[in-house]
């Protein structure tokens, strides 16, 4: 038997499979832009392989797809590349024939985008107006921080149990691979333009590192503590936090998400609502029988 107590555990070790899979997906993409000008195909690899990351990771208590989120005032989303949700209680709406999926916003965790490379300087700007759309314009019940799950059963408790507004907080996130044609200064006055409801939660560059909201006032005194929340706090600052291996960001920004992923506790949809809002109910349609 060896003996492993005296060996120091390197997390990047247990990612680098999963980071050149992305990468090969990526240098795949490269050729076929070169070679059969296919621009959409090109980015169809990259976004597939960050997707499958998260499927393999997270099932089966996740499910990871791309497409649309709808709400129960017939709020329809653009589509996302990466929509996490939960499949025990909540069933897909509807699988359209490319296998993109209609899900009930009850249903969904957290939702993202996926790049090739920062080709655009507006990436952020575009991507965080959907984040506020979703947050501004769609509607599920909020769930309160005093609510416990247990047995599959919702518990209301006399004390909060997480220092968060609610226990269903949605979160998103954007992911580029390849951070050429970043502008570091113009994406630190985005952000500085953008509420703070409207961001997404992190922002991913994975050959760079990740962009986290942090609390100010600790990071003054020594102290780092990433706002996985930023519309929750007052003290919040972006900061860039940079690391040489890949696979170290990959690792990080899984970690990240999974927090919230355990953090969270969702609803389902009243289909009954839903219904009301797609069909006609009006009551010259109800015949005594």
């Amino acid at each position: 038997m060896r003996h492993t107590m005296d060996v120091e555990f390197e997390i990047r070790d247990y990612f680098r499979k999963d980071q050149e899979k992305i990468m090969m997906a990526f240098r795949l993409s490269d050729s076929i832009r070169s070679q059969l000008k296919d621009i959409r195909s090109s980015g169809n690899e990259v976004e597939i392989a960050v997707r499958d990351f998260f499927k393999t990771k997270l099932f089966p208590k996740y499910h990871v797809s791309d497409g649309h989120i709808i709400d129960s005032r017939k709020k329809i989303s653009p589509q996302f590349d990466i929509i996490i949700s939960e499949q025990s209680q909540n069933p897909v709406f509807y699988t359209l024939e490319d296998k993109s999926e209609i899900l009930y916003y009850e249903s969904i965790y957290a939702f993202g985008e996926v790049k090739r490379s920062y080709y655009r300087e507006d990436i952020l700007t575009n991507f965080s107006k959907n984040v506020e759309k979703i947050k501004t314009e769609f509607y599920r019940e909020p769930i309160n921080p005093n609510v416990l799950l247990s047995s599959g059963a919702k518990i209301t408790l006399g004390q909060k149990i997480t220092s968060f507004k609610l226990r269903n907080p949605i979160f998103s996130f954007l992911f580029i691979v390849d951070s050429c044609g970043l502008d570091m200064n113009k994406l630190k006055e985005d952000l500085r333009n953008i509420k703070s409801n409207s961001a997404p939660n992190i922002i991913v560059f994975n050959d760079l590192g990740i962009i986290v909201n942090i609390d100010a006032v600790k990071f003054q005194n020594g102290k780092l503590q990433i706002n996985l929340y930023p519309e929750f706090v007052e003290n919040g600052e972006w900061y860039f936090l940079k690391w040489d291996h890949p696979e170290d960001i990959l690792a990080f920004q899984y970690m990240l998400i999974i927090q919230h992923l355990n953090d969270s506790l969702l609803g389902t949809p009243n289909l009954i609502k839903y219904g009301a809002e797609v069909f006609d109910f009006s009551l010259h349609n109800f015949q005594k029988i």
